[in-house]
């Protein structure tokens, strides 16, 4: 081979390492800021959680261990969403499994506080209540925009498991 010809192919060589790396950087920084997106509003979840319990603790029909539990989980949501670890399925896994827990645990504190016929809803409950279904909405998006980056760069490794049964295939129908 000429001096020229392998002086391109080294050039050549050189070029696709830097592009590979920038769109390796410029990838993890769509993934990183779907992630800020969604971490911001699991936090806000977890942080109107914590609010519905302190309301909870006031009605004496409500138990001690819901309202802990509910204490608990937006704590371990708030906690592992708020980590510094590097963002793993394992990592996903906990996040998805705090936000059920929590759903669940939402949904049976309402439930009580339906069932007791001596309960009188305040405007802090229905702002709290109002708070979390916008919060809900937005995890929804953000969980769709930040499974269609990981998709895009195929690191489906790190996909959310869609709430509320939503499968892949229905997920895709709509795009």
């Amino acid at each position: 081979m000429t001096l020229y010809f392998k002086t391109f192919l080294a050039t050549l060589s050189i070029f696709i390492c830097i592009h590979k790396i920038s769109f390796g950087q410029g990838t993890s920084k769509v993934i990183s800021e779907s992630w800020q997106i969604l971490r911001t509003q699991l936090v806000r979840r977890a942080d109107l959680a914590k609010q519905f319990a302190q309301i909870l603790s006031q009605n004496k029909n409500v138990g001690t261990s819901l309202i802990s539990q509910l204490n608990k989980d937006a704590a371990d949501m708030s906690r592992t969403s708020n980590s510094n670890d590097t963002l793993s399925n394992t990592m996903v896994t906990d996040i998805h499994n705090h936000n059920d827990s929590l759903s669940i645990l939402v949904k049976k504190g309402f439930d009580m506080l339906r069932a007791d016929k001596t309960f009188v809803a305040t405007n802090e409950l229905q702002d709290v209540f109002m708070q979390l279904e916008g919060a809900e909405n937005r995890i929804y998006i953000a969980i769709k925009d930040f499974n269609e980056a990981c998709k895009n760069i195929k690191r489906q490794d790190l996909c959310f498991a869609m709430p509320w049964g939503e499968t892949e295939l229905n997920s895709d129908k709509n795009n």
